[in-house]
């Protein structure tokens, strides 16, 4: 694969538990033109991880401030770790139009708002940023369509 074709990437999954903040901004540095990021939480234990980012404003992430327009996260429980790796992205990046969480178990008014304090909406780097929640019952598989090449985002709901 090549590196340049690399960099024009606009669609990009991930798997993680959210303890991997660091690694994941590492790789965004792979990706200056991602418009879409998809994070697909997986289960995780807490014990004594660190998560702090190591993200210097002086050497910002190309996609952060320019193109990063929508960030989903899937199978969001609200782990204070989660929380904290949602609330990075809410918070850095500059041109952020939409984030959507499918949240575990009930998702009402109450929830959502609870959610906005604890990811610091107030504070996001993007005025204009729309948060969306919806309520997932159940587990489900997100990579059904990820290699028809064919579709500009086989992430994306129909």
């Amino acid at each position: 694969m090549s590196a340049n074709w690399m960099r024009t990437a606009k669609v990009f999954c991930l798997r993680s538990s959210g303890l991997e903040l660091n690694a994941v901004l590492n790789i965004l540095r792979w990706f200056p033109y991602l418009e879409k990021l998809y994070i697909i939480f997986q289960k995780h234990n807490e014990k004594d991880k660190k998560n702090d980012p190591q993200y210097d404003p002086l050497h910002p992430i190309e996609c952060l401030q320019t193109h990063l327009k929508k960030v989903v996260f899937k199978s969001f429980v609200g782990y204070e770790k989660q929380v904290n790796f949602a609330r990075f992205f809410v918070l850095h990046a500059k041109v952020l139009k939409k984030v959507e969480f499918e949240v575990y178990g009930q998702c009402n008014t109450i929830s959502v708002a609870y959610h906005h304090t604890l990811l610091k909406v107030e504070n996001r780097a993007t005025r204009d940023a729309q948060f969306e929640f919806r309520s997932k019952h159940r587990r489900t598989e997100y990579d059904a369509h990820i290699h028809d090449l064919s579709v500009a985002d086989p992430f994306g709901q129909p």
